[in-house]
């Protein structure tokens, strides 16, 4: 009986987990009324809020490739949204931090992901 009722518990939960990922718009290209990708959107999230400072923690953050992470960083690096500097005591770890631009930018996708939110649990 208790495997039964965790069970239903877990659907049901996956069932609202996958409506709110449609409701704040994951499944699109773009996310949070912005240009960027959702694994840009996550960068910019994650550095304003400090979980990540480096191309190899947000790799392991995001789970995704390394060449992905540098495609990612180099866009967002073009866009003016990023700085990424060399450790000049280890040349292969690259910090990250938001540009002026990008924390701008991420004020809105807060604000905007708020509104979202409150929607959709509305």
């Amino acid at each position: 009986m208790t495997n039964l009722l965790n069970t239903t518990r877990i659907d049901d939960l996956r069932i609202s987990a996958r409506q709110i990922v449609r409701e704040l718009g994951f499944m699109q290209n773009q996310l949070a009324d912005t240009e960027l990708s959702p694994s840009a959107v996550h960068t910019l999230v994650e550095l304003g809020r400090g979980t990540v400072a480096t191309a190899s923690g947000l790799r392991r953050l995001l789970h995704l490739e390394k060449s992905s992470i540098s495609r990612l960083l180099m866009k967002l690096e073009a866009d003016g949204l990023v700085q990424i500097n060399t450790n000049p005591d280890d040349k292969r770890v690259r910090t990250i931090a938001l540009t002026q631009k990008g924390t701008i930018l991420l004020r809105q996708i807060e604000d905007f992901a708020r509104d979202q939110l409150h929607t959709a649990l509305a």
